[in-house]
């Protein structure tokens, strides 16, 4: 995927929150192009529409998406309008977008493009629209308008000002943003257990999975991936054996596969050609790290967007957020998540799940030691957290999820 990150008047690419989501983005193997615009203090839609055309070092096609905030925002319509007759974006999204000058003599330069809302939607396959009801430069109205000339979808988020530095300190950053660029097709089918062996969870799963892909459980190839388990001790991995029995005896082919050590081309090459990815429980922290080693984000949302099944388990489920930092405070391996600096997940979700939340003994006990320890920063989570008993699921398909329940 490829995106282009637009800033806004009197600003640069060091402006609010965009070196954060181009550093995110890149985590997530996007290759971004985030310029700064020439005389930003005087936006001219013309001139920056042509600059942004002879600079962008790739090509703008079906992998592209284009986010631009305030001025940048505005300057979306004109920069399509300006591409040639027969291309076409994945999407854009709008930051506190607009089509008129605002009545800022600043801005008298920026809406020097024709614009035919027409051609702009065979230009795009899906427009976002992101504002705030209290934004003080751009009232609600501009959205309001652009979405209906564009077919697009509009999202209010309440007191957020104009989502800058302005509004709040906290504008470094924008996770709200990101999960949303990160939101894949509706291809996107997963299934995210706390535990596969939970009463009829594993039934769910099979039999959908089979129905889904419309195919016999012999005829289904499943790379099973057990890396997670790796830290456990061989004669504590029951789990993992456990899960695989499961699969067997309904008849589903399962190869074991590791990703530990090995490199992106050898990961996508042994998971072509499989009809499900299950990913094991164990320690999640590990896991992510193994899966920066080899890209495996990358890997599987290739794979997801070829309408293959991923099955997550504990670990395997936890791993599929946007980015599991607060899972330190309340499950897996606090020491291990001390000496990590980057806990960019897979992107799939943009909430944390916390599984086993039913289960009795010394998971419990773990879980209540983390949260009197840790309690400030397990209040201070803005995350959605989903608590998941051992007899549940999320399945997720495209942007949508419901909560299943075995026996």
């Amino acid at each position: 995927m490829k995106a282009i990150l637009l800033h806004g008047t009197d600003g640069s690419c060091e402006s609010n929150w965009i070196p954060w989501l181009k550093q995110q983005l890149e985590k997530h193997a996007f290759e971004v192009y985030a310029p700064s615009l020439p005389n930003s203090a005087f936006p001219n839609g013309d001139a920056w529409s042509d600059f942004i055309i002879q600079n962008t070092p790739f090509r703008f096609d079906t992998d592209t998406i284009i986010i631009g905030h305030s001025a940048g925002a505005a300057l979306i319509p004109m920069l399509l309008q300006k591409l040639p007759t027969g291309t076409r974006i994945k999407r854009a999204i709008l930051v506190s977008g607009f089509h008129i000058d605002l009545d800022w003599d600043k801005l008298k330069n920026l809406q020097n493009v024709s614009v035919d809302y027409d051609d702009l939607k065979q230009k795009c396959d899906d427009f976002i629209l992101l504002h705030s009801d209290n934004d003080p430069y751009v009232p609600i109205e501009e959205p309001q308008e652009l979405a209906e000339r564009l077919n697009g979808k509009l999202i209010i988020i309440k007191g957020q000002g104009h989502f800058n530095l302005g509004a709040s300190p906290k504008y470094k950053e924008f996770p709200k943003l990101l999960s949303i660029i990160l939101k894949d097709n509706a291809l996107q089918n997963l299934y995210l257990a706390s535990s596969f062996r939970g009463a009829g969870v594993a039934q769910l799963i099979m039999d959908d999975i089979e129905n889904l892909l419309g195919k016999k459980a012999t005829e289904i190839r499943l790379a099973y991936i057990t890396t997670a388990g790796n830290l456990h001790p061989s004669d504590k991995q029951e789990w993992i054996d456990e899960g695989r029995k499961i699969l067997q005896e309904r008849g589903w082919q399962v190869f074991d596969y590791d990703i530990a050590g090995k490199t992106e081309s050898e990961v996508a090459t042994e998971l072509t050609n499989r009809d499900a990815i299950f990913v094991q429980g164990g320690n999640n922290f590990y896991l992510l790290e193994q899966m920066h080693n080899c890209n495996f984000d990358k890997i599987v949302k290739n794979i997801l967007a070829k309408g293959v099944p991923y099955i997550g388990e504990s670990a395997g489920a936890i791993v599929c957020s946007n980015n599991i930092r607060n899972q330190q405070y309340m499950s897996g391996d606090p020491i291990r998540a001390k000496e990590m600096t980057d806990f960019c997940g897979l992107g799939l979700v943009d909430f944390l799940i916390k599984p086993h939340w039913n289960r009795e003994g010394i998971k419990r006990e773990k879980f209540s030691r983390f949260l009197q320890e840790n309690s400030e920063e397990f209040y201070s989570i803005s995350q959605p957290i989903i608590c998941l008993n051992d007899n549940q699921l999320i399945r997720v398909e495209g942007d949508s999820f419901q909560i299943w329940q075995g026996n």
